[in-house]
């Protein structure tokens, strides 16, 4: 049968409306392929919609609002809602993956679709892993992974590679890429700036979506510890969070504020004279983008040990704490330090993310993933 095809084109996925980690990096592989057609399957509506239309005004978008569900484990009411969004997506965006070169799953409730549509139209697909999926996830990257038309399976890390390789068939491995998360250009573009010359060690920060595994909690426990200190919590509370995040905003002494989400953390970070930014993660952190982020803008960083954030630290001296107890103990050295030591901690940071982490090669390493089917 011969496609309607407009050349080039790429039909991206995407299950949220927000501008999180995994759609900072969704709009940098737009910005990998410029100039090509693009459109974008996302919920409309919110920031990424705006955020897509002001830098790519060419642009479709095209509603495809995935069903609430459970964060982390799923149960049966999921699972059909799931399916049920699935059907609707073929029948909505069938002509779209027909006219399309290539489709790119950039979450993973989009994968189901995505494998359908790709399936069904035969345009080949990316799948891009943004963390250690549940084991229902793994079935089905593992059960698309068997076909023709899934082109490449991409890990944001060796960390997330690893995990998906040990369930692929050899045929998946072989279709697995790694490209590592790296600076959106607002942030490589950045200078250092001093922020602990002449300036007492007084404010700390916590940035990202406000969940359990983030360590929120952890984190307003390290400033309970430090109350000379003050703790600025940045982040859109995670569905199915509301209460957790509620009872942890009642028990805060009074050296913390929560902020709501931000529409630009550098911009905030400044504004609020962060000094240090911590990372005391609860879950097996598939990369760490805030942490990456956070040494960008000339903060001490200080991660705790859990999934990639390791690999992070070995490469740029981010501060790695076994647990939030020793987290409190470097946070305690530090206060010790002069601002001669703390400075130079933070510009060792800075230089190193920036080198090791720079977009030129993300984008080098995302175009030739992509270039094959387009």
């Amino acid at each position: 049968m011969q496609r309607r095809a407009d050349p080039g084109m790429i039909l991206f996925f995407d299950q949220y409306p927000y501008i999180g980690g995994g759609q900072r990096i969704l709009l940098d592989i737009a910005e990998a392929v410029r100039g090509q057609s693009c459109a974008f399957c996302i919920p409309p509506g919110g920031p990424l919609e705006a955020e897509i239309k002001r830098r790519f005004p060419d642009a479709r978008i095209l509603d495809a609002t995935p069903p609430d569900m459970t964060h982390r484990r799923k149960g049966v009411t999921d699972m059909v809602r799931l399916i049920g969004y699935t059907i609707l997506g073929i029948v909505r965006h069938r002509v779209a993956a027909r006219r399309a070169t290539l489709l790119y799953a950039n979450g993973g409730r989009q994968f189901p679709l995505v494998l359908a549509l790709s399936l069904l139209s035969g345009t080949r697909a990316i799948y891009h892993l943004h963390l250690d999926h549940s084991r229902m996830e793994k079935k089905i990257i593992t059960f698309a992974s068997r076909f023709r038309v899934t082109y490449r399976i991409v890990a944001i890390s060796e960390f997330v590679r690893a995990r998906i390789a040990t369930v692929l068939p050899p045929a998946g491995v072989r279709k697995l890429a790694l490209v590592e998360n790296a600076l959106s250009i607002q942030f490589s573009s950045r200078p250092f700036r001093e922020r602990f010359f002449g300036i007492p060690l007084r404010q700390m920060a916590i940035a990202g979506t406000i969940r359990p595994e983030k360590g929120q909690d952890q984190a307003i426990e390290i400033a309970r510890d430090h109350p000379d200190l003050h703790l600025h919590i940045l982040g859109t509370v995670g569905l199915g969070a509301e209460k957790w995040a509620a009872d942890l905003r009642r028990s805060a002494p009074i050296n913390v504020t929560f902020h709501g989400a931000v529409a630009d953390v550098g911009e905030a970070f400044d504004r609020l004279g962060i000094q240090v930014s911590l990372v005391p993660s609860q879950w097996q952190e598939p990369f760490g983008l805030i942490a990456i982020e956070s040494m960008a803008l000339s903060c001490i960083t200080v991660v705790q040990n859990s999934g990639a954030l390791p690999d992070i630290a070995a490469r740029t001296s981010a501060i790695l704490c076994r647990d939030t107890q020793s987290m409190t103990r470097e946070i305690g050295r530090l206060k010790g330090m002069t601002d001669v030591e703390l400075s130079s901690i933070a510009k060792k940071q800075f230089s190193a993310t920036q080198d090791c982490y720079a977009p030129k090669r993300f984008m080098t390493e995302i175009y030739s993933v992509m270039k094959g089917p387009v």
